[in-house]
């Protein structure tokens, strides 16, 4: 009897489990954050000329580094989940960067590379549900390339907010931004994603 209950006790599901079951892992806390985390992005991003912009810009993207780490801490992991981490952060970093060049906040020479980067891994992970079982996995590679690029990103916009007021303190952050998007974002750990994302979506096994 003993047994019986340790081991009925170890196979208990949370609450999160079960509201992840009932709405077919819809309604996950992860899934939650990341559903506010889309509307601050896209309320920030036409306002990242402005201080209030520019935190919840900040929080907002920063919900990515804390969106898997809940996922596996509440049992909620799920494959919609790992979609939404996959593509998520480059549609809202492609809001961001659609309305930094609109508004000259942020150098052509970053937005341009920046942006072509996610679009391939965007592709190639759109790409990837041809197959039978899709194989991309958001990895270490990936995460610290959308994390240069987005905080690089934003101090270009810092940068250019402060402009008026502070010229070397202005540009000294726009070259970090350059530095931290381009070298480390896109050329070192970008490349390493986007090759680890073609070799996971070539392995995999077709639909059709």
């Amino acid at each position: 009897m003993a047994l019986e209950e340790v081991g009925s006790e170890n196979t208990e599901r949370n609450f999160w489990q079960n509201l992840s079951d009932t709405t077919n892992t819809i309604v996950t806390p992860s899934n939650m954050i990341d559903a506010a985390a889309f509307i601050g992005a896209a309320i920030a991003a036409p306002n990242l000329d402005k201080t209030w912009g520019i935190l919840l810009g900040t929080a907002s993207y920063g919900a990515d580094g804390i969106d898997g780490k809940i996922a596996r801490y509440t049992g909620t992991t799920s494959k919609l989940g790992a979609k939404i981490d996959a593509v998520g952060d480059k549609i809202k970093l492609g809001w961001a960067l659609y309305y930094t060049w609109k508004n000259n906040q942020v150098p052509k020479s970053v937005i341009v590379p920046v942006a072509a980067h996610n679009l391939a891994n965007t592709v190639i992970t759109l790409a990837d549900q041809l197959n039978e079982e899709p194989q991309i996995v958001v990895g270490r590679e990936g995460k610290a390339s959308i994390r240069n690029e987005v905080i690089g990103t934003a101090l270009c916009i810092v940068g250019s907010k402060i402009e008026e007021y502070n010229k070397p303190a202005s540009k000294a952050l726009k070259a970090a931004g350059m530095i931290l998007a381009i070298y480390f974002g896109v050329l070192k750990h970008g490349t390493n994603s986007t090759r680890e994302y073609y070799r996971a979506f070539k392995g995999g096994k077709r639909k059709y």
